[in-house]
């Protein structure tokens, strides 16, 4: 659960710093842009991949969410959420134990 809650707020704080910074610094270049828009995606599927890891389902999107949410200025927090949602894969109900 812990790891579920980082994700989400990594998420959702990485698009509230991007917001702020977006909205001082004025004129964007087209590079600057495109790295504004590739934060805000990753900042919104960290949002949905915490929510999914809440949820405990999906655990590729759980996953993916985790990971994408290291590309914001909150990255601090998707770390240890990342680690976190990758430890606890067993509680997912969608996540299947293969036996050798």
């Amino acid at each position: 659960m812990t790891g579920a809650v980082l994700t989400t707020v990594a998420g959702i704080l990485g698009i509230a710093l991007l917001s702020i910074l977006s909205s001082e610094w004025g004129d964007w270049s087209v590079q600057q842009t495109s790295f504004l828009v590739i934060s805000y995606t990753c900042g919104i599927l960290g949002v949905i991949g915490g929510v999914a890891s809440i949820m405990r389902v999906q655990f590729p999107v759980a996953v993916l969410g985790g990971a994408c949410a290291i590309f914001t200025p909150a990255f601090f927090f998707a770390i240890p959420g990342l680690v976190l949602i990758a430890r606890s894969a067993s509680l997912f109900k969608d996540f299947e134990k293969k036996e050798q």
